[in-house]
């Protein structure tokens, strides 16, 4: 068994299950796709994935049995999101997780995709795996770290797997089970070497060679070692020799050594644990790998037995990139719109208006996305999906800043709880391919397709303004990036409650002000007319039942075949979990897009406003401040079945309908020749 967190242990995968860490350099969503694309290119789909769970560590210390795993154990407590100070050494987004989560950019144009994905509620939980396949009988744990070791100046001793979750380290190595470690000390002996690299590019006769080359090696060159191919190499040496107490491999020294974990409580001495102490050399020496593993990894990557069966190109054999981008020419261009989004489940519906509403009254310029709220940066490729399949390839999107309070991202919000893979797939995604013309140490092979910042974006957008122009933003998430604003809550009493879950320390802000309370007060403060789509309005139309009606009643879109299952599985996890209480918030969400797409018909919605004096405190609360608040326009009515109706009305509208319906039916086209 496989405890995984990382790109780098793809060629580690031997294996009975996968359980996935979501607490080191990926995050829990985007890894279990991965994995399971890997295990379908690998003929390996009887294989069990086991990844997060809604239990935690109840305050008597009794660790439930579906504990997530979010966060370091000392950590955990009851949530499945919080700041962990460990995880904080871990970059969030170029160089970090945001390139890990998107395998560089390359995960989605090379691994095929199966049928098998993450449902919430029915996706096994890491505990429960690592419990089912322990339970069957022996069986050897591999658990592998992450792709670059802590940095030094923060900590000079810690490695960084050890620095992760040291009280866990601890308690496995005084478990008394007995444990193989492969030190930091021994994988710095087996650096990647120029005669290795050139070696691998001339051999790369399987898919997952190509996979570990082309799309991870390559791009990390400059900072990649044989971490967890190495610890493969060597558990896998020692298991295939019999009663091998000495640990006796091909390719490490090893020694017995007592060991501990330094952690800030008392320690009960040392544990006995066998230790690599070096990589063996290469006893070819007429080799140009100066290392005995090197020439087993290559061996073993290109071996045809149990070989991967395809690549993403190879499962389509008719598989074309074609951008859809309509003809706007002779049109009248309504008003200019950018949409900045954290990409919640609401954003996505929300979008979907936008999108259907016709140019001639919005003309959605830019989507600037933040990924400081509910989903992480690497769901920027589901946005770049749902612009493919509604035929508007041409809409830039802009990556925003990733710090606020330096975290944020679900499992359930980074696979649109399990239904971001039936959208079509775009030949745009993120990719770490960057430019030295935008400070980059160097130009990557395709610079031209870098992912650019929500801020260039903004910037473009200006720029291209016809001279008089207004634009308006609709922004529905932390206002990180920059005016209509879902969002805010404003009490008038005391029983008026937020929405900010898993802190029990501010009751009345709304989220998406507490993720970012610093550039909410800087918008506020900006002298930009602001129009408020409070807590409360939002609160009025998030009734399901309504919603799904209202789609019902209508003509059957792809959006809004996409949509029904959508706001039908948010229904369902309501009702049948107490950790999903707050998807109805999600429905309040679709309302600003809504607003702006009646804009000057306000009878039809029945919207009222009142001008507020408004200031944001430094935990996004807002109140009304008569002296020292800012001038804001705030929604103070609006009628929820009109509301309904416009929504359910705009998707079932066959105007501005999907360019490709699903993915499905583009498996269909690519399977076949093209007519």
């Amino acid at each position: 068994m496989v405890d995984l967190v990382n790109v780098n242990d793809i060629t580690a995968l031997l294996l009975q299950a996968v359980t996935i860490n979501t607490n080191a350099w990926t995050n829990a969503g985007h890894a279990v796709n991965q994995v399971y694309d890997m295990l379908y290119m690998m003929r390996r789909d009887d294989t069990a994935v086991g990844v997060g769970g809604e239990g935690g560590i109840l305050e008597d210390g009794t660790i439930l049995p579906n504990v997530g795993g979010y966060h370091p154990i000392i950590e955990q407590g009851n949530s499945t999101a919080a700041y962990c100070r460990y995880r904080q050494a871990i970059p969030v987004g170029l160089g970090g997780r945001l390139d890990i989560d998107t395998n560089f950019g390359f995960r989605k144009s090379f691994l095929p995709q199966g049928r098998r994905r993450y449902v919430p509620l029915y996706q096994p939980t890491a505990q429960q795996v690592i419990i089912d396949e322990v339970s069957a009988g022996p069986i050897t744990v591999f658990i592998i770290g992450a792709n670059t070791n802590f940095d030094y100046t923060s900590n000079p001793y810690a490695e960084f797997n050890m620095f992760g979750d040291p009280c866990a380290a601890y308690q496995v190595i005084h478990s008394g089970i007995p444990v193989t470690l492969v030190p930091l000390d021994a994988t710095n002996t087996i650096p990647i070497s120029m005669d290795f690299f050139e070696l691998f590019e001339k051999n790369q006769h399987t898919y997952e060679a190509q996979y570990c080359f082309i799309k991870t090696l390559k791009m990390a060159l400059q900072s990649y070692f044989m971490w967890d191919s190495f610890l493969s190499g060597v558990a896998t040496s020692i298991m295939l020799k019999d009663n091998n107490i000495e640990g006796e491999n091909d390719f490490a020294e090893m020694e017995y050594m007592n060991i501990t974990v330094i952690t800030s409580k008392a320690t009960d001495g040392g544990a006995r644990v066998l230790v690599a102490v070096r990589a063996k050399p290469n006893r070819d020496r007429n080799s140009r790998l100066n290392r005995e593993f090197f020439g087993d990894f290559l061996d073993v990557l290109n071996s045809k037995e149990q070989s991967g069966k395809f690549n993403f190109k190879v499962q389509f054999p008719y598989y074309k990139e074609v951008l859809h981008k309509p003809d706007l020419k002779g049109r009248k261009l309504g008003k200019n719109v950018v949409f900045d989004m954290d990409m919640s489940a609401g954003d996505f519906l929300a979008l979907f208006y936008l999108l259907k509403l016709p140019v001639e009254v919005i003309n959605l310029k830019a989507i600037l996305v933040t990924p400081t709220g509910w989903a992480n940066a690497a769901t920027i490729d589901v946005v770049y999906d749902l612009l493919h399949m509604m035929g508007r390839d041409d809409i830039p999107v802009g990556l925003g800043d990733v710090f606020a309070l330096n975290h944020g991202g679900f499992l359930d919000s980074d696979t649109l709880y399990g239904l971001a893979r039936d959208l079509p797939r775009s030949p745009r995604r993120y990719t770490a391919e960057n430019s030295v013309r935008f400070n980059a140490p160097r130009d990557t092979d395709h610079p031209e397709l870098r992912q650019p910042l929500a801020l260039e974006i903004w910037q473009t957008v200006v720029e291209l303004l016809e001279p008089g122009s207004k634009l308006t933003v609709l922004t529905n998430g932390p206002l990180t990036d920059n005016i209509f604003i879902v969002g805010g809550h404003i009490r008038k009493y005391k029983t008026d409650k937020g929405n900010v879950i898993n802190t029990l320390s501010n009751e009345y802000a709304e989220l998406n002000m507490f993720l970012d309370p610093l550039a909410a007060k800087t918008v506020f403060d900006s002298r930009h007319n602001i129009t408020l789509i409070p807590l409360s309005m939002q609160r009025r139309v998030s009734r399901f039942n309504e919603v799904l009606g209202g789609l019902r009643l209508n003509k059957k879109t792809p959006e809004s075949i996409f949509a029904r299952p959508l706001l039908s599985r948010l229904h369902w996890l309501k009702r049948a979990h107490p950790r999903y209480q707050h998807v109805d918030t999600f429905l309040g969400e679709i309302l600003g897009a809504v607003i702006i797409g009646i804009a000057g018909n306000d009878t039809f919605l029945k919207t009222t406003y009142a001008v507020r004096n408004l200031r944001v405190s430094e935990d996004g609360e807002l109140s009304i401040d008569q002296s020292r608040g800012n001038s804001v326009k705030v929604l103070e009515n609006v009628d929820p079945l009109a509301y309904y109706h416009s929504f359910g009305d705009r998707l079932g509208d066959e105007e501005q309908s999907a360019a490709i319906g699903s993915f499905e039916e583009q498996r269909r086209i690519w399977s076949f020749p093209h007519k």
